[in-house]
């Protein structure tokens, strides 16, 4: 899929030439949303829950994209730890969360081979 790199192993080229529509999702902007909520809400992390589960769930395709890592990533800054993002989004179960890498039709999402690997 990707070129090999001159020491015949496989490897991504740098996420910036990459086109856009194969990068990893920028989370940084939703990270932002819910600091903006915070302010408003007087720090009432229920009144932002939207805006919390859509940073998680773009963690989430950002994570599955690198494999797990979110260095190099531009907005990866943005989320939490690849261990904190699969406690957190456990945790939301029945609030539209759910197990990490695994899709609203409990089937494994796109990606979940690289976590393996």
């Amino acid at each position: 899929m990707w070129p090999l790199s001159s020491s015949s192993s496989a490897s991504l080229p740098p996420l910036d030439d990459l086109p856009v529509n194969v990068r990893p999702p920028n989370c940084h902007p939703l990270a932002c949303k819910i600091q903006t909520c915070l302010s408003r809400s007087h720090s009432d992390y229920q009144k932002c829950s939207p805006e919390i589960l859509a940073l998680y769930e773009c963690c989430e395709k950002m994570y599955l994209f690198t494999g797990g890592t979110k260095e190099g990533v531009k907005g990866g800054e943005g989320c939490p730890s690849l261990a904190v993002l699969k406690v957190d989004l456990k945790k939301t179960e029945g609030r539209g969360g759910r197990e990490f890498g695994i899709g609203e039709d409990g089937k494994e999402m796109e990606g979940m081979e690289r976590m393996r690997s």
